[in-house]
């Protein structure tokens, strides 16, 4: 860790980081912000958002920065994949049956799930007509 530009000793910041944006929310300041896509595919309406007033940026030589297109493939994967593993641990809890969980990039990684059950536990359940 190493001392911030804006704030130095008092807020320390990765010193092995590519990139430091360092700024300040200030309390109920919004501004207007959309319409933009979303990971649907659609536009969101133009809502009130927080802002930072930045401060500083800071960044090592080539560093390395990554920006994501809202709904592209990218975006849906690495927001799909985390919420496998949380929708497998709140299943698992209700459903002790379940081996595993995709979100398909169909579902753009969030609005349908396939599920693995393991059906042996289910062999002698007998359902009445």
């Amino acid at each position: 860790m190493t001392p911030s530009e804006t704030w130095g000793e008092d807020f320390l910041v990765p010193a092995d980081a590519e990139v430091v944006i360092e700024g300040e929310a200030p309390p109920g300041v919004r501004e207007s912000q959309n319409p933009f896509g979303e990971i649907s595919g659609h536009y969101q309406g133009r809502m009130l958002a927080p802002v930072i007033e930045v401060t500083a940026i800071c960044f090592r030589n080539n560093a390395i920065m990554q920006g994501l297109m809202p709904g592209h493939a990218e975006h849906i994967i690495l927001g799909g994949l985390p919420k496998e593993g949380s929708v497998y641990w709140a299943m698992k809890k209700v459903v002790p049956e379940v081996t595993a969980v995709h979100l398909p990039h169909s579902g753009m990684g969030r609005f349908s799930a396939h599920i693995a059950l393991d059906k042996r536990t289910f062999r002698d359940v007998t359902v009445a007509a």
